[in-house]
């Protein structure tokens, strides 16, 4: 994180200020324009730059050709920029980032990813020494570990020889220091974490089942992705319609299904909102509901509807293709270079859409919850609000839920008759009686 830093300090070319003069110079801003960030797994760098104009696009390449191999690490500079490090760790200390440092370490168990945030700790930014930074620069940023992505209005094949021309003189390192794999642990028994904060506003419900790593390479795959999403659109539906009641358990529910914050491990997840004291309704309700599918899967007419949504959704994203922002597809191709995620675009996926959604079986749909919800590999996070007549609940209280929902008979969902038309008796037409034209403007009124 504090390297990332250091490339906004200046590089070969661009030294010191220079660098930040260049590119506020062309309209480009902070945030917006000029963004990085370190993850767990990755370090990103992202700018926004004008396509029309040849010579400050030429410059933004250069920056990042640089920002891969030339950054100047002065010593002064690095220490100034402990401060800012420093400070962005402060600022960020607020509820949400409190309560994430209790409950990752139950989320990572028994994994290194357990141990640190990338942001590293205030300690460690401020002893850290010089060459400590510079080593980490030269033994991770050499072009094995490295892409490049443009998106834009540009010429792809003079783009990618000008990228060869560019980044072929950055050098690989004599001796390459092996990157290694961090594991997430299996759990067999459920791992709780229930944590609390003076500023947090919501009660926030995660219940996580841990799985492999997504991981999707042929058609095949991209096939199994349509009915996980068949599957988690099914599901949501159901848990909106809890929603509906008068005292409903939750405010706001979703279930995903992708990795656990990290790459090293894929989950199914449910998070939701609960109201104050509802806690283990809450986790009882996704817990029934979990069970309801898993015992009785879903209704052949519920997969009908789901089919025609998921279509609606991407023909509405094929015919509004000419329109996607660069940014959008960018991040399609960062997932692609960091997590091997899929990137055919959405003529390829509504095409294939088209072709094998209505293939798509309910059997196979109702096996998921059979693979995905297991009584292994769960974790249970909740972030509760501190405030006067709110109790926070016990792990004990929670274990308690759990056997209850695994030891109770669940009934099969009813489903609910659809009326066949908005209204029963259409409402009589009405008539113009009256009809003026305002010529300056060209409307009739």
């Amino acid at each position: 994180h504090l390297v990332e830093h250091m490339c906004f300090r200046g590089t070969k070319s661009f030294p010191k200020t220079d660098l930040i003069h260049f590119l506020q110079s062309v309209g480009a801003g902070f945030g917006p324009d000029i963004n990085a960030y370190t993850a767990f797994d990755e370090t990103v760098y992202q700018l926004s730059l004008p396509t029309d104009d040849a010579d400050t696009l030429a410059k933004g390449l250069k920056i990042m050709r640089e920002w891969a191999h030339d950054v100047n690490f002065d010593d002064a500079d690095i220490d100034l920029e402990r401060g800012v490090v420093v400070e962005e760790w402060r600022l960020g200390r607020g509820a949400n980032q409190r309560m994430l440092d209790k409950f990752l370490p139950v989320v990572f168990k028994g994994s290194k990813y357990a141990l640190r945030l990338p942001i590293g700790t205030k300690e460690s930014v401020e002893t850290m020494s010089h060459d400590t930074i510079k080593r980490f620069y030269r033994e991770w940023y050499r072009p094995d570990l490295m892409a490049m992505m443009v998106v834009g209005d540009i010429d792809p094949d003079k783009m990618e020889q000008t990228i060869r021309a560019e980044f072929s003189t950055v050098p690989t390192p004599p001796t390459e220091r092996p990157k290694e794999f961090y594991p997430i642990p299996d759990n067999d028994a459920p791992l709780y974490s229930i944590v609390s904060d003076r500023e947090n506003p919501y009660n926030v419900l995660i219940l996580a089942f841990k799985t492999e790593v997504p991981h999707y390479v042929d058609t095949g795959d991209y096939r199994r992705y349509l009915t996980e999403q068949l599957f988690l659109q099914l599901l949501n539906l159901r848990l909106n319609e809890l929603m509906q009641q008068a005292n409903p358990p939750f405010l706001y529910t979703q279930a995903s299904y992708d990795r656990l914050w990290v790459r090293a491990k894929g989950a199914y997840q449910l998070i939701a909102v609960v109201p104050d004291n509802g806690m283990e309704r809450g986790l009882a309700t996704v817990l029934t509901e979990n069970e309801r599918v898993r015992q009785h899967g879903f209704t052949a007419t519920e997969l009908e509807r789901a089919k025609k949504t998921l279509l609606r959704s991407l023909e509405q994203r094929y015919l509004d293709r000419d329109k996607t922002e660069s940014s959008k597809l960018m991040h399609e191709y960062v997932a692609h270079f960091l997590a091997n995620d899929p990137a055919p675009g959405i003529e390829f996926e509504f095409q294939f859409a088209q072709a094998h959604l209505g293939e798509v079986s309910l059997a196979e749909v109702n096996s998921l919850p059979q693979k995905w919800i297991t009584p292994k590999n769960r974790i249970v996070v909740a972030e509760n609000v501190e405030k006067a007549g709110v109790k926070i609940p016990a792990e004990t209280e929670f274990q308690t839920v759990t056997q209850q929902v695994a030891t109770t008979k669940v009934e099969a969902y009813q489903e609910k008759k659809l009326a066949t038309a908005l209204l029963k008796q259409k409402p009589a037409p009405g008539k113009i009686v009256a009809q003026k034209t305002m010529e300056a403007i060209g409307v009739t009124e």
